[in-house]
């Protein structure tokens, strides 16, 4: 045979091959992965649930963090309303021999800034000229009288805050008095006759 002839065939025979390969490769589309790169399998594994705590246990004791409540700060009385206070008890019954009666002092105060034909302000209800002859600026005033005005002041916050009884040794709207020397007499109205007749409990009763 012409080698010619024996070329010509075995090049035809070699571009049969070629596309006989490629329609195979075609047919299988999209490639295999090789045996050498495995296909990533999805994680077909189920999570597991959280575990919840045991019926009864705290979260403390389940190691979880809890943030505590913020505590509340216990009320403080202005240091300067317990002055004006303190000092005009002192000076006003300072010789009364009961302490619901130099209370009342300080109730008779505060009274008046619940008043609107008053101040609004001890300061200034104290302060008010002709009204408080026992009160004089710059006076110190014993330690029991501070204690006292301190504790006015504290049932007076309560009162405030909506509590019904506080012990007030003075009723609401008895904003003056007048004193003998040894008593202090208090009534609604300025020169008013009516005088309070202290039946209220006495808050200071074990104390006298």
């Amino acid at each position: 045979m012409n080698p010619r002839k024996i070329i010509a065939i075995a090049l035809t025979i070699a571009a049969l091959a070629a596309i006989l390969t490629a329609c195979k490769d075609a047919q299988r589309w999209p490639p295999q992965a090789s045996a050498t790169e495995p296909t990533q399998m999805a994680d077909t594994t189920p999570t597991p649930a959280p575990e919840r705590p045991p019926e009864g246990t705290t979260a403390a004791e389940n190691g979880a963090n809890e943030t505590p409540a913020p505590t509340e700060e216990p009320w403080e009385p202005d240091p300067l309303d317990v002055q004006y206070i303190a000092i005009t008890i002192y000076g006003e019954a300072g010789v009364v021999q009961s302490k619901a009666r130099q209370a009342a002092v300080g109730w008779c105060i505060l009274n008046r800034v619940d008043d609107p034909g008053f101040p609004d302000t001890i300061a200034e209800v104290v302060t008010a000229p002709y009204q408080f002859a026992g009160y004089h600026a710059g006076t110190t005033p014993p330690e029991r009288y501070i204690d006292l005005a301190r504790d006015i002041l504290t049932r007076y916050h309560r009162e405030q805050q909506g509590e019904a009884e506080v012990g007030r040794t003075l009723p609401q709207g008895w904003c003056f008095f007048t004193g003998d020397g040894e008593e202090n007499y208090f009534t609604k109205e300025w020169c008013g006759t009516d005088t309070w007749d202290w039946t209220l409990p006495d808050p200071y009763a074990e104390e006298d």
